[in-house]
């Protein structure tokens, strides 16, 4: 057999379960006539208040349909009452007739209040059932006691005004007790009592309830009324909303029943008319509608309230006891309220150490205007403030620490309240940090070192000399240059080969630098054979001496480039001075130094 397909499937489960739930209020309609056949006064009228709330935890497109097939289903249960011991006959159009009247009210009741709550109304929400009580026992049953007054009139014109008080008074009370109470059954709340394990106590609690309003209402001696607030309130306190409504349903049903059956303290009214003792209970049932429904809102509100609290406090403790950060709570003092249990693994102090203590206390002497530099930007800004430094940990030593700190007012006054921090281990990092800094020093130092000689090299000589100048020409000081040349090097390297070569400059490299004295004072290896020294803030005789000093220091080396054998070399050196202006070019000091280099190896080597 072919099975059908999904889209037919599921219209046929969308039609069955449209045609369970009019069915299920057409039985409810039915119970109301049953249960009222052959009493004196109308009872309520139950089946609206079901198909509102039907309609309104259905999707709209479901409403035609629903409301459809309860005119034929509702007239049907018309005739059928009727038929039972309350000797009334009313033939089958005039049925047609106020079925569909009750659909009427039933529909301008569920558009209005579709118009004002969007999704499923909770009524656990004082705001939802002040929106179902106006629009439906209010306005929508109103409207319809209207019509169907208009209708009565063509049954029996006497009859009108009568009829409308006992429609009014049926429709509204049962739209206000069955509304909510439909609306109140949530699958989850079944579930939530069944994994609870209280069935037996729902059960008990609720017949305790009916066994003390039937204790209440089936007397008519004693006005007993008060003894149904106790087990009411434990219905509402134990069993919650859904509870509370099945309360309101089974005190109603009863104080009706036993009302107009002639019993309960209501009959006790002075004036004894049927009309007074049936506005006093239905008066009551309204009284206890809205008492129970807004106290049951009330309470599922704070409930809500609590497990929402409970679930915060839960993830709070979860995400401070489980975090490896150190998570501080301090007061405006600045002590600390709080210190998650991390502190012990990462410090060696214990929560119970450190909590009232002063946070700055734990910070690091030389660091602790960090801290407070911190603190005053949180009291001036909001905003999270990150700051690093040390604590000082049991042991002694200390720890690097990020701190991201915040502000946390108080949401109705506006006052600082106290200032949440994560406390995050950066030791690592800030040795990581240290490490790199260091490779990079050391990189910065190789990059304006020449390696042969370990003087500095052409760009460390040209930014250095840029500076030097810059310096001079602000500060109208001298700026001294020597140019160095080894004399016959290109012959020694020949001679006795690129080692000896190597040694030599680098004997003469380290005679030059010992010849310096001055931190300011540095020698240069340009390339080659050629060595510079700059000297700032010297005049062009005391530059001529130190030149003089480093040529005879040079010429007074012993170099051994053969096993046995000494041999002296010498330098030619050039040296230039100026004062220069913001204006001037540098190259004019290279290039004097140059010429005066160059006069004195045309002359005579080995001279200045």
């Amino acid at each position: 057999m072919r099975r059908l397909p999904n889209v037919w499937r599921s219209g046929w489960r969308r039609a069955l379960r449209i045609l369970a739930l009019s069915l299920g209020v057409a039985f409810v309609a039915w119970g109301s006539l049953a249960l009222y056949a052959g009493l004196p006064d109308d009872g309520i009228w139950a089946a609206n208040g079901v198909l509102l709330a039907i309609l309104l935890v259905n999707p709209k497109r479901d409403w035609p349909w629903l409301l459809a097939i309860n005119v034929p289903l509702n007239s049907a249960v018309h005739v059928i009452g009727f038929l039972a011991p309350r000797g009334m006959q009313v033939n089958l159009p005039v049925s047609l007739a106020f079925s569909a009247l009750n659909i009427v009210e039933v529909a301008v009741a569920a558009a209005l209040i579709a118009r004002k709550i969007k999704g499923r109304p909770n009524i656990a929400r004082l705001a939802t059932l002040g929106w179902i009580a106006l629009y439906g026992p209010v306005v929508a049953c109103g409207v319809s006691a209207v019509l169907a007054s208009l209708l009565a009139v063509v049954i029996d014109a006497s009859a009108r005004h009568s009829f409308q008080g006992k429609w009014y008074s049926s429709e509204a009370l049962g739209m206000a007790i069955m509304t909510p109470l439909v609306l109140a059954i949530r699958i989850e709340d079944l579930r939530s009592i069944a994994n609870r394990k209280k069935v037996l106590e729902a059960i008990g609690l609720l017949a305790l309830l009916t066994a003390t309003a039937l204790l209440v209402f089936w007397q008519s001696e004693y006005p007993i009324s008060f003894l149904l607030f106790p087990p009411l309130l434990l219905v509402m306190f134990r069993l919650g909303t859904s509870g509370s409504a099945a309360a309101v349903f089974l005190v109603s049903i009863t104080a009706i029943y036993c009302t107009l059956n002639g019993r309960g303290p209501f009959t006790l009214v002075r004036s004894g008319s049927s009309f007074a003792i049936v506005v006093v209970v239905y008066g009551f049932i309204c009284v206890l509608v809205a008492m129970v429904y807004a106290a049951a809102a009330v309470l599922a509100s704070r409930r809500k309230l609590e497990i929402e609290l409970r679930q915060s406090e839960g993830n709070f403790r979860v995400l401070a006891e489980h975090s490896q950060d150190i998570i501080v709570r301090t007061g405006p003092d600045g002590r600390a309220r709080y210190i998650s249990p991390s502190v012990f693994e990462i410090t060696g102090w214990t929560a119970a150490e450190l909590t009232g203590r002063p946070v700055r206390d734990l910070v690091h002497p030389e660091h602790r205007a960090v801290f407070d530099g911190m603190w005053r930007s949180l009291a001036a800004d909001p905003a999270p403030q990150v700051a690093t430094f040390p604590l000082k940990l049991k042991t002694g030593s200390d720890l690097w620490v990020e701190s991201n700190a915040r502000m946390v007012s108080d949401p109705a006054s506006g006052e600082a309240r106290e200032v949440v921090s994560v406390l995050r281990d950066v030791s690592q990092r800030m040795a990581d940090h240290q490490q790199l800094m260091n490779a990079y020093q050391e990189a910065e130092v190789l990059a304006f070192t020449e390696p042969l000689t370990g003087l500095t090299n052409r760009r460390g000589f040209d930014e250095a000399f840029l500076n030097e100048w810059r310096l001079a020409a602000n500060a109208h000081s001298k700026i001294s240059l020597l140019m160095v040349d080894v004399d016959s090097f290109k012959a020694y390297n020949d001679l006795y080969g690129h080692p000896a070569g190597d040694d030599c400059l680098k004997a003469i490299a380290q005679t030059l630098r010992r010849g310096l004295f001055r931190p300011t004072d540095l020698a240069v290896r340009l390339g080659g054979d050629e060595f510079a020294v700059l000297l700032p803030n010297t005049p062009l005789e005391a530059a001529g001496e130190i030149a003089e000093r480093l040529r005879a220091a040079v010429a007074a080396l012993e170099l051994e480039p053969e096993p046995g054998r000494a041999v002296h070399t010498s330098v030619s050196i050039g040296c230039a001075c100026l004062s220069p202006a913001p204006e001037d070019d540098p190259r004019l000091l290279l290039t004097s130094a140059d010429e005066a280099l160059y006069a004195a190896k045309r002359a005579r080597k080995e001279r200045v």
